[in-house]
């Protein structure tokens, strides 16, 4: 029984939209097989093949309970096979069996149930889960939450350890306390190919507060091997690429400017290939560069990144490499150049990265919001538009919880009519 998770594969069933951020494919035994696809407006399709016969639906669409889904990954279940975290942007954690029915509210379509895998409500004070990360081969995964805590679950499970695990033979425990993490990378090395070859363990790059980067396999020990050994303080770390072939990899900005891609986790700060099959490349030169990167942004449906820059101007790499355009993209996994995003006259103000695009205030106050990454002060890319949220912006946070997590927006005077700010 395996469970993967790939990225922006295709089609979709029954869908005439563009952008699938995260797919989930799920191998029950011999001729039966469940597929998820998270596409960009928010919902979750399925796909559940059984010998000859397929079925298709959806799984999940934004609600006013829980919002949109943020992430959907494979995970230990209750009786060896794999089954569906699904991470919603109010924080709650659910399991599925079968990759149905994704918010327990009503019956899974083909197997088993949905159960909560954190406890919800959330007793008072219990931090948010920020982020899923699928580790190693056995259905285990790492959950960040956003007071800098990981913990580890065999199965899937019991991820706030507020409960217990789906089986007695689970175990879920902290592996970083509080405070002490920064950011994680899901790490997917590339398929061996060479015949016969096992396929690639899956593991994570775990930025510490001190400017540390560590690259575990497992899940469990967050510092088992060092992924970057220079001596800058790593500032930042985000997950790059989609493809099944050439894997997810990771962007590191380092502390003078400087950002390095490596497609396996590991030997960040470096150039050239290593033992396991990673190309690391330099995507920035931002140490020998008068406008250097300040935040990277994971972004839109293929593991693209937005870079923004002291000068306020944003580009869009659709493989994490040459962020700064005028040159080549190292990888063919996404096809196209680096473009520019923003090379406007306004001042960004703040990005925010909010539901797999970019929320961009300008010091004109505006506030726009692009779902790929491009066009971050307005425009079209093909049917994917940068919308204008808000005109006379004096500030924006995205509200925790505890249930939806809207935007929040600050105005000096509100606007004739809030749900339009343009009347």
């Amino acid at each position: 029984m395996e469970g993967r998770l790939l990225l922006s594969t295709g089609p979709v069933p029954n869908y005439s939209g563009t952008g699938t951020v995260q797919t989930v494919i799920l191998q029950f035994g011999s001729g039966v097989s469940a597929e998820d696809w998270l596409t960009a407006d928010g919902i979750v399709h399925y796909s559940y093949v059984s010998y000859n016969s397929t079925y298709s639906g959806v799984a999940y669409s934004p609600s006013a309970l829980h919002g949109r889904v943020v992430q959907i990954v494979p995970a230990g279940d209750l009786q060896g096979d794999f089954g569906v975290d699904t991470l919603f942007n109010d924080g709650f954690v659910t399991y599925s069996y079968d990759g149905t029915n994704l918010d327990g509210s009503g019956q899974n379509r083909f197997l088993g149930h949905t159960i909560a895998a954190i406890a919800w409500p959330p007793p008072t004070g219990t931090p948010k889960a920020v982020q899923l990360v699928p580790v190693g081969l056995s259905g285990g995964v790492d959950t960040r939450f956003n007071n800098g805590e990981v913990t580890y679950s065999t199965d899937g499970t019991n991820l706030d350890l507020n409960g217990s695990n789906s089986t007695s033979s689970q175990n879920s425990h902290m592996v970083a306390a509080p405070s002490t993490v920064v950011d994680m990378a899901p790490v997917i090395p590339p398929v061996p190919t060479s015949s016969g070859a096992s396929p690639p363990n899956r593991g994570v790059d775990t930025l510490f507060a001190d400017g540390t980067v560590y690259f575990s396999s497992g899940g469990t020990n967050l510092k088992a091997l060092k992924a970057y050994n220079g001596t800058l303080n790593v500032v930042q770390i985000v997950p790059v690429g989609s493809s099944v072939v050439l894997g997810m990899g990771v962007d590191a900005l380092l502390g003078n400017g400087d950002v390095y891609l490596s497609t396996d986790g590991m030997n960040l700060g470096t150039i050239g290939t290593d033992q396991s099959g990673g190309t690391m490349v330099l995507a920035y030169a931002g140490s020998s560069s008068a406008d250097k990167p300040t935040q990277l942004f994971a972004v839109g449906s293929n593991g693209g990144v937005d870079t923004l820059f002291q000068s306020g101007h944003v580009y869009f790499s659709p493989d994490g490499s040459n962020l700064g355009g005028g040159g080549t993209n190292q990888f063919s996994y996404n096809t196209g150049q680096t473009v520019s995003a923003y090379t406007g006259t306004q001042k960004v103000v703040e990005m925010v990265a909010y539901e797999g695009g970019i929320l961009t205030q300008f010091s004109g106050a505006e506030l726009y919001f692009s779902p790929d990454g491009k066009n971050a002060g307005g425009g079209s890319n093909g049917s994917v538009g940068t919308v204008g949220i808000a005109y006379g912006v004096t500030g924006f946070y995205i509200e925790a919880g505890p249930y939806v997590c809207p935007v929040v927006i600050s105005y000096p005077i509100l606007p004739k009519n809030p749900s339009n700010p343009t009347a």
